[in-house]
């Protein structure tokens, strides 16, 4: 029951507040994802202004790992009725690098938001070591406008393999 509560109050933060994503790491700590003891895997929806617009968990695991389903992923923002979106992971005991599985998946769920005409802008990890963005990084290069196809950069590592 607590899992509920929790996300009918982000609902109602995200409702009467309007935080932008500029606030997206202060909340990822104050709603708990930051200390969680099991991965999680949250979508984030945001309008053009940079809005919230939902906060939507999609996936739970355990201590090291969780499935994320394309489709779940995709259907909560276009539940949200918006067409921009971040993801946000925890690593509950490690370093918030991407691993190379966070990787993966986060080129697949941009594959998948290109088909759509959805706008992928960041894959972020948090943890109690801190805070990573894969569009900061440069490994997601998010689109300029819907209509650009948004890519991953592998500086290097298949070169080195």
């Amino acid at each position: 029951m607590v899992d509920v509560h929790r996300f009918v109050s982000i609902v109602q933060v995200v409702r009467d507040t309007r935080p932008s994503t500029e606030d997206v790491p202060t909340l990822l700590d104050t709603w708990g994802l930051t200390h969680a003891t099991q991965e999680c895997f949250w979508v984030i929806a945001f309008d053009l202004a940079k809005d919230l617009k939902t906060v939507t968990e999609v996936a739970r695991g355990g201590f090291h790992d969780q499935v994320v389903y394309i489709p779940t992923v995709l259907s909560a923002v276009l539940a949200a009725q918006t067409d921009r979106f971040w993801v946000a992971h925890n690593h509950p005991a490690g370093p918030v690098s991407p691993s190379e599985e966070d990787i993966d998946l986060t080129e697949t769920i941009m594959a998948a938001s290109n088909v759509v005409g959805l706008s992928f802008e960041d894959h972020v990890i948090v943890g109690p070591e801190g805070w990573f963005s894969m569009a900061d990084e440069g490994i997601l290069v998010p689109v300029d406008h819907l209509g650009v196809r948004a890519g991953i950069k592998r500086a290097q590592r298949r070169k080195s393999a």
